[in-house]
C-alpha cells in the first residue's frame, strides 16, 4: 500500500535529468534567449521535482521498512515468548537470583575435595563419592 505511488514518484525523479538536458541541448545548439530562459525554467522546476520524488521515495521505503521491521518483531517475539516457557529459562531465573558465587559453589566445594587427594588409593575415592562433598548438597546452598 505504501509503495503504490512508486510510479509517479520514478516519473518525479527523472523529470529532473530530461529537463537539465534540454537545457544543455538550447544551450549548445544556440537557440536563442527566448528557449533558453524556458528551458532554465524548466530545469529549475525539474531540480526541485526531482528532489521532491527522492525525498517521497526515501519516506515511502523507510515506511516500508520500519512495516517490515514491525511485522518481524512481532512474529519473533511470540516465538520468543513461547521460549519463555522452558527450563533453560527457569534455570537462568533461578541462577540470577541466587547469585553467581552460590550457583559455583558445589563446583568450588567439589574441586577443594579432590585438591586433597592424592588418589593413591581406592579408599580415598570410595570415600568422595558416599561421604565426601558430593553427598553434602545443603552445605552448597545459598544463606
Amino acid at each position: 500500500g505504501m509503495l503504490i505511488n512508486l510510479g509517479m514518484l520514478l516519473a518525479m525523479d527523472c523529470y529532473g535529468p530530461i529537463a537539465d538536458n534540454s537545457a544543455g541541448i538550447a544551450q549548445m545548439a544556440d537557440l536563442g534567449k527566448e528557449v533558453r530562459e524556458r528551458c532554465e525554467a524548466l530545469d529549475s522546476v525539474g531540480n526541485t521535482t526531482a528532489a521532491l520524488g527522492k525525498g517521497f521515495a526515501i519516506a515511502s521505503a523507510a515506511l516500508a521498512s520500519l512495516a517490515w521491521l514491525a511485522t518481524y518483531f512481532a512474529v519473533s517475539l511470540a516465538t520468543f515468548l513461547s521460549k519463555l516457557t522452558s527450563r533453560l529459562v527457569f534455570f537462568a531465573m533461578v541462577k540470577r537470583k541466587v547469585g553467581f558465587q552460590h550457583t559455583f559453589q558445589p563446583y568450588f566445594n567439589i574441586r577443594a575435595e579432590f585438591k586433597n587427594t592424592l588418589f593413591t588409593d581406592a579408599d580415598s575415592l570410595t570415600h568422595l563419592a558416599s561421604g565426601g562433598q558430593l553427598q553434602k548438597p545443603r552445605d552448597c546452598l545459598a544463606k
